[in-house]
């Protein structure tokens, strides 16, 4: 401010605590990232993070895919509700295998995938074994929980990684083929 004479004799300081509004764009982005029904990353953060994981300083890279069987004769028999419930179970059961070091994401309708960082397929084969054994002991639900899983390696740079995924992908629908088998569907 000045006077009549153009000499200064005060100013206005206008502020805006802006911290509620970072905290609120912080939560809403969040959100964004994550599938409703499950609490799962969504494939939105997948892809986000693909991008940090597909560096030299995670590789060996291991992915797991895993798909949801029967999840249509859950819903069309038991109704949706059921269904819910069984992508939540899977989702909560996959949280809890998940490495610290590792992202869990539901991709898809009844898909998920992991993304792990410095894991050897040995060590991926392990994790299937141990989500399998875990789903297993599940006790006290309307309907049987079962899944399929494949699993692909990324060893070097020069890999693509939709490669990966997708020779992870066709493991699983391996997996799912034998399955059917040994039960006779």
């Amino acid at each position: 401010m000045t006077d009549a004479n153009g000499d200064s004799i005060g100013s206005i300081a206008v502020f805006t605590d802006v911290t509620q509004n970072r905290m609120l764009i912080e939560k809403l982005e969040k959100k964004a990232g994550m599938d409703s029904l499950t609490g799962l990353a969504n494939h939105m953060a997948f892809n986000g993070a693909r991008k940090r994981f597909d560096t030299p300083e995670h590789l060996p890279l291991s992915i797991i895919v895993c798909d949801a069987n029967r999840l249509k004769h859950v819903n069309d028999t038991l109704g949706h509700q059921h269904g819910d419930m069984l992508l939540r179970v899977i989702a909560e059961v996959l949280e809890k295998a998940c490495p610290k070091s590792g992202f869990v994401a539901r991709i898809g309708g009844d898909e998920f995938i992991y993304l792990l960082s410095c894991t050897s397929p040995d060590a991926s084969y392990a994790l299937i074994k141990q989500i399998k054994n875990m789903l297993s002991k599940l006790e006290n639900l309307p309907f049987v929980v079962s899944v399929a899983l494949g699993t692909a390696t990324k060893h070097s740079v020069e890999e693509n990684l939709d490669d990966v995924i997708a020779l992870a992908d066709s493991h699983m629908y391996e997996d799912k083929k034998q399955m059917k088998e040994q039960s006779g569907g």
